[in-house]
């Protein structure tokens, strides 16, 4: 059986492929866009932005080309070597790169950071200190985060069918629906790996209610790419090279991935939420 990996292990692996995920899957690419699109209604007034778990440079490199003072923070020591190569290339000076976990930010002041992103989810990745990456996050922010985390509702399919095709028999499906936990254990490991070691699945009231206990006001909260996953992959990969097409299409996507019914489900996997820094309650 093979050992769990750390999380800075687990995510190393993925460096030397992070930079084509939009080119290998038009449902990445959706995702980023939208992500994207989300940004950039957020980028008037800002000069200080902290990307956590910010990986190859997906999202802090554009925005330290565009001028903003960027500090680009990831758990893996081998995504940060990516990242920084590209910038040193391109001799990028408003980014620094810094290691760590999204639990600890004490290395940043409250209210540090016109703008806080913590995209693709490192949050639930951090179970069972998930509550304290909300509260570093919402600290360091002084007025607007933008993060994702993984859907209870929108990733149950895909314990289900592990649970069915793989361990033929329910291993994961129940807890991850009833208490919102993955934990690999050796049973697990003996069927597929590598997984990550431990995750948390959160409800869409679940984190609304977090974020505005530790005083943010939720503005919006969709299903990234929620119209994409139900479509064929052969119509999506025409799409994405229809130029015209695609740019109205993630209008399209936009406005259904915030109707509720579609929130709710969330076939994306994830959540995207964007809230302002307000008052506690």
């Amino acid at each position: 059986m093979n050992p769990l990996p750390t999380h800075e292990e687990f995510w190393d692996r993925y460096a030397p492929r992070e930079d084509t995920r939009e080119e290998r899957s038009p449902f990445k690419k959706v995702h980023t866009d939208i992500c994207w699109r989300e940004i950039d209604r957020h980028l008037e007034g800002v000069k200080t932005v902290l990307d956590v778990g910010a990986g190859s440079g997906r999202f802090s490199l554009p925005l330290a080309r565009c001028g903003f003072e960027v500090v680009h923070f990831d758990i893996s020591s081998e995504m940060i070597k990516v990242a920084q190569k590209k910038a040193e290339t391109e001799k990028l000076s408003s980014i620094r790169f810094i290691q760590g976990t999204v639990t600890d930010l004490t290395g940043f002041h409250e209210d540090e950071f016109d703008l806080v992103l913590c995209l693709d989810a490192p949050v639930s990745f951090v179970y069972p200190q998930h509550i304290d990456a909300l509260e570093e996050l919402t600290r360091v922010t002084r007025k607007t985060l933008i993060i994702s985390v993984s859907s209870r509702t929108g990733n149950l399919p895909t314990w289900v069918q592990g649970d069915v095709l793989i361990a033929g028999k329910w291993l994961t499906a129940w807890r991850v629906w009833r208490e919102g936990i993955f934990e690999a254990n050796e049973e697990i490991l003996a069927l597929q790996s590598p997984l990550i070691p431990k995750m948390y699945f959160f409800r869409l009231e679940e984190i609304r209610s977090i974020l505005v206990s530790f005083g943010m006001q939720v503005e919006r909260l969709c299903a990234p790419g929620g119209l994409a996953r139900q479509l064929p992959r052969e119509a999506m990969e025409k799409l994405v090279n229809m130029p015209e097409m695609y740019s109205e299409f993630l209008t399209l996507e936009e406005e259904y991935d915030v109707d509720v019914p579609t929130v709710g489900i969330d076939t994306a996997g994830n959540l995207l939420i964007t809230a302002l820094k307000g008052k506690k309650v």
